[in-house]
């Protein structure tokens, strides 16, 4: 019998459907290893887990080629999710390993809390909040978004969601995408810039680019410079993204408003971590994609896409498809 391990890195009962995925597979006869453990898992642990398993169903474990070496039966990766930056794609194909992921099953999730950020930063309702919880009465000012421009750094699925929750504000959209979709931007009154205009002309700025070696740090110094004082940065892509260093900096010198982070380079953050010392700054665990519809979106798509390996189907989020050439 097949062994699917399944881990993920929040706890179980989010995915309210969960035990009906579980049904799908256990019926197609693959035996189903659940594990208990609600952090992503390090090469180490990866390494314990490997032998034996044919399939993994999983957060942002961390396949290297070295924990591929311990799993003799492995031949599918199927991430809940979008990203893949701790997967060895090179060395997954090499061993004929598929490698999965869940584009657009949780778009709408992620999208939302972006939006939710850059609303929160941007009438600074966490300072108005903490303000009435310390007994005092007091006014804040923030800024509006209407008729502000927001750019969107990679206009993929998720990026298309945010513009959407914009038209409500009768925002201007620019985005810098190396793959532009010239025909949805049209048709969506959405104009493609360059990253140096979009820096300089946006009053919000929001990341939703896959973790490459292009680009890491692509937010540093240089880019801080660039963005308006007033501006608001958002990253719920990946950690790396942004330089963290330069964005404690640009934080505390007021170089931009404020910031609302998602993910960190390390995970989870240090608690002496000094963005966590700033005012202007709005963080969460890695929850962007985290809701009750989100998850079980994608945690049926990421088990869809094993079946469909199955069937001798060609998964839409198909990372390495030259392995069925």
């Amino acid at each position: 019998m097949k062994k699917v391990l399944i881990t993920q890195p929040w706890p179980i009962s989010f995915v309210t459907e969960f035990d009906s995925y579980v049904k799908k597979l256990e019926e197609r006869g693959f035996e189903v290893i659940l594990d208990p453990k609600t952090n992503s898992l390090t090469e180490e642990d990866v390494i314990e887990r490997a032998p034996g398993i044919y399939a993994h169903v999983c957060g942002a474990d961390r396949w290297s080629a070295r924990a591929m070496s311990y799993a003799d039966k492995l031949r599918v990766i199927s991430r809940i999710g979008v990203g893949y930056d701790t997967v060895d794609i090179a060395e997954a194909t090499r061993r004929g390993i598929a490698v999965t992921v869940t584009p657009g099953a949780g778009a709408e999730t992620v999208a939302e809390h972006a939006f939710a950020m850059i609303l929160a930063i941007a009438r600074q309702l966490t300072q108005c909040d903490d303000i009435v919880r310390s007994g005092k009465w007091e006014r804040v000012n923030g800024y509006s978004l209407y008729r502000k421009t927001i750019g969107i750094l990679g206009m993929g699925q998720i990026g298309k969601q945010l513009a959407k929750l914009t038209s409500g504000f009768d925002m201007k959209v620019v985005s810098y995408d190396p793959y532009p979709d010239e025909k949805y931007a049209q048709e969506h009154g959405i104009a493609f810039v360059s990253i140096d205009e979009l820096l300089r002309t946006s009053d919000f700025i929001s990341l939703h680019l896959p973790k490459t070696p292009e680009t890491v740090n692509m937010i540093s110094t240089r880019e801080f410079e660039k963005m308006k004082p007033t501006a608001v940065l958002i990253n719920t892509a990946r950690g790396g993204i942004i330089d963290e260093v330069a964005l404690y900096e640009a934080l505390r010198n007021k170089k931009i408003f404020g910031a609302g982070i998602d993910v960190f380079i390390d995970e989870p953050i240090n608690p002496n971590n000094p963005l966590l010392k700033l005012d202007n700054i709005l963080t969460s665990a890695h929850n962007a994609g985290t809701s009750v519809e989100g998850k079980n979106r994608v945690v049926k798509a990421a088990i869809d896409n094993l079946i469909d390996l199955e069937d001798g189907k060609k998964p839409i989020g198909l990372k390495n498809p030259e392995i069925y050439k």
